[in-house]
């Protein structure tokens, strides 16, 4: 830690000191350091890349959901398929704790931007129907569901029983069985 306050150090002895400290830190388990430490080099284009798993892993860690999209974002795993599902799920959990804090439109809306970078994100389309239904927009959740059984039916499974209570309770139960007749039909080489 002392290297650090060296003046007579390089660029690249500097930034070698840093990644170790910031290493031994996270290692010893004390994320806050080596986070602060890893924020310093992150802005260093050299190591900027070695950063991203670790800042990662801290803030899924903390479940701070809107710094663990930020960084996807601005690093090239956030343009690539797989970082834009991951991208996905952190919207997702990030949407669930706006909702949860009261803001339901607000969580959809980031649901919604979810489903946008993961047409697939089964998660999503169950979180933005949960959202509709606690604010008694039955159909709007239904549609939701549906849109999950549709997009992704090999996770349909997921919404069954909520589809089911949703149309039972608006008395269109046989909606149900148009649905699974449709989603059987789409996709018989799984049956």
């Amino acid at each position: 830690k002392d290297l650090t306050l060296r003046g007579n150090l390089s660029e690249e002895e500097m930034i070698e000191v840093k990644k170790n400290l910031a290493l031994d830190y996270w290692e010893a388990g004390s994320y806050e350091s080596a986070e602060r430490y890893l924020n310093e080099l992150k802005s260093n284009k050299l190591v900027f890349a070695w950063t991203i798993p670790y800042l990662l892993k801290i803030y899924e860690e903390r479940k701070d959901w809107q710094r663990a999209i930020a960084l996807y974002s601005e690093s090239k795993l956030g343009s690539s398929k797989q970082g834009k599902i991951r991208m996905a799920r952190y919207k997702v959990n990030h949407g669930n704790n706006v909702a949860r804090d009261g803001d339901e439109k607000a969580g959809r809306i980031i649901f919604k931007e979810a489903i946008k970078l993961d047409k697939t994100c089964a998660e999503a389309y169950l979180a933005l129907g949960d959202s509709y239904l606690r604010e008694d927009r039955a159909s709007d959740a239904i549609a939701a569901w549906t849109d999950l059984c549709k997009v992704v039916p090999e996770k349909a499974y997921i919404a069954f029983e909520r589809l089911e209570k949703a149309l039972y309770e608006k008395g269109q139960f046989s909606k149900i069985e148009e649905l699974y007749s449709g989603i059987l039909s789409e996709n018989e080489d799984d049956n």
